[in-house]
């Protein structure tokens, strides 16, 4: 799944340590592969279906960042076999 974060993400490395824990805290979440740019503004995680459908993980990750008066919105999911298929070189 692909976010934007709204809002203004604090500086520092400690505000992205931060986030990355909130947004691994979410039930569901592949606590190994939440990826944040700042430069981007955006969040990358991927879930596991079994634990948590899309609609609850979006709100769990939503409500874990308002507490820092910042929002998602989705960009991507990618949820089927077909969307992950290898970028091949031309």
């Amino acid at each position: 799944m692909f976010f934007h974060i709204g809002g203004a993400i604090p500086p520092g490395a400690a505000a992205l340590r931060k986030l990355s824990a909130l947004a691994a805290s979410a039930p569901g979440v592949d606590k190994d592969s939440v990826r944040i740019s700042r430069e981007t503004a955006s969040l990358a995680v991927s879930f596991d279906p079994r634990r948590g459908n899309l609609a609850k993980v979006q709100a769990s990750l939503e409500q874990r960042l308002a507490a820092m008066s910042l929002s998602l919105l989705a960009m991507r999911v990618m949820d089927s076999p077909g969307d992950l298929a290898a970028v091949r070189k031309p």
